[in-house]
């Protein structure tokens, strides 16, 4: 192997291992978006007042309301603040008042 094939060689190694650094770091920033953690934080936007329905759950009404902008454990709790409610219990004609959150 001449000292020009070495050469090559080695730049070549240099160039895959910065192409392959570039793309690890490419994807750590993407499942760090995903994940939440560079994205802004969701708050209230408004509030809705929901009458309760036979059946229905704080979880079933918190999900329906908010997508996945925020946990739904996190709405169910504001919702039980807002409402004064402390042991989650609700009834069908209940009417709740009921977070949106948004970006």
């Amino acid at each position: 192997m001449t000292k020009a094939q070495k050469i090559r060689r080695a730049k070549q190694r240099r160039r895959r291992r910065a192409c392959t650094l570039i793309i690890l770091v490419l994807c750590l920033l993407c499942a760090m978006v995903t994940c939440g953690a560079v994205t802004k934080k969701a708050e209230i936007q408004r509030t809705v007042t929901h009458v309760v329905s036979k059946g229905e759950t704080l979880w079933g009404i918190a999900h329906r309301y908010n997508d996945d902008c925020v946990d739904v454990r996190i709405v169910v709790k504001k919702i039980s603040e807002m409402n004064d409610i402390s042991k989650c219990s609700i009834y069908p004609g209940d009417n709740l008042v009921v977070p949106v959150y948004g970006y």
